[in-house]
């Protein structure tokens, strides 16, 4: 009888061990499967065709991105694809120098320490000197600025060279919600109002129209003021600028509903710009209609939201 329980309990014991090493074997091929998997993903690759027209082979899911297109860096962020390495006059925007702290700067010729950070993707200018050296150390996307495209196409096209179309057409969903929400909260305040963008320079005044950062993206497209046409009629003759010098004696032709002021860019504080019966004549400044922004200069995401809240505060307190 208790050799019969005996081997009973020996039978089990090996029954067990059986079972354990049974389990220890799936884990671990499953392990090796994801590992595998991963690696595979890491090691996809796609054609993307960049602003050159140039059909580089690229990863479809860069972990070792180099910015150097400063002017986009917080799109990147925004789609959480952070860089390792971006272009030093990104931190020149306050909102740019935050969301990066502790991400490496590089100046625009510092070609080794690009290579020393070992990206697996490179986005810079078309134009950038270096575009060649580049691309014997990475894939180098070209992505340029400007144009007639719009900041949510912009995002569109970054998106697809990182992977995260599905991210960018929900960070646009929320952002028109949110437009929307503006829109009805403002109301009267913005409904067929004119609104000039203009930089008081010490020595001469910058215009700037449509699709050139500085605001234009949420005044213009989104909340939908208007230049006024004398304004557009000064941009108009530029041609294809958008920024137009004027000097203070057309100051008159370029008054508006309201006047956005950049006086950061300018370099000039707006009691300055005041102190000049010139600038104290426009209908803006008589009704109070005068925003201050800053952090305008680029057209990235980041930037974007920051200028979209200053201006939703200060028009909400405009009468």
């Amino acid at each position: 009888m208790i050799d019969n329980f005996i081997r009973m309990v020996l039978i089990m014991k090996k029954i067990l061990v059986l079972a354990l090493t049974f389990l220890v074997c799936l884990a671990a091929c499953g392990t090796q499967n994801n590992e595998s998997k991963q690696n595979v993903s890491d090691k996809e690759t796609m054609i993307y065709t960049d602003a050159k027209n140039d059909k580089v082979e690229i990863p479809k899911n860069p972990k070792r991105i180099a910015m150097l297109n400063f002017h986009y860096v917080g799109n990147f962020i925004k789609l959480d694809k952070k860089p390792i390495l971006i272009n030093e006059f990104a931190k020149e925007s306050d909102v740019i120098k935050n969301a990066t702290q502790g991400i490496e700067t590089v100046g625009n010729d510092d070609v080794e320490k690009v290579a020393s950070a070992k990206p697996d993707l490179i986005i810079t200018y078309s134009s950038d000197p270096n575009f060649k050296k580049y691309t014997k150390i990475a894939p180098t996307l070209a992505l340029d600025v400007g144009g007639d495209m719009d900041f949510k196409e912009a995002l569109k096209i970054q998106a697809k060279m990182v992977g995260k179309e599905d991210k960018a057409n929900h960070i646009i969903q929320e952002w028109d919600k949110q437009i929307a929400k503006d829109k009805a909260d403002l109301g009267d305040k913005i409904k067929d109002k004119t609104a000039t963008i203009l930089e008081a320079q010490p020595k001469y005044n910058v215009i700037s129209g449509r699709n050139m950062s500085r605001g234009s993206e949420v005044l213009y497209d989104e909340y939908g003021l208007t230049v006024p046409k004398k304004t557009q009629s000064i941009i108009d003759a530029q041609k294809e600028n958008r920024q137009v010098r004027i000097g203070n004696e057309r100051i008159p032709e370029i008054d508006a509903d309201y006047l956005v002021l950049l006086p950061e860019n300018a370099g000039r504080s707006v009691d300055d710009i005041f102190s000049q019966s010139v600038w104290r004549n426009l209908t803006a400044y008589q009704n109070g209609h005068v925003l201050e922004i800053n952090d305008a200069s680029f057209s990235d995401w980041l930037s974007i939201e920051a200028v979209r809240q200053q201006m939703k505060s200060q028009l909400m307190h405009m009468s």
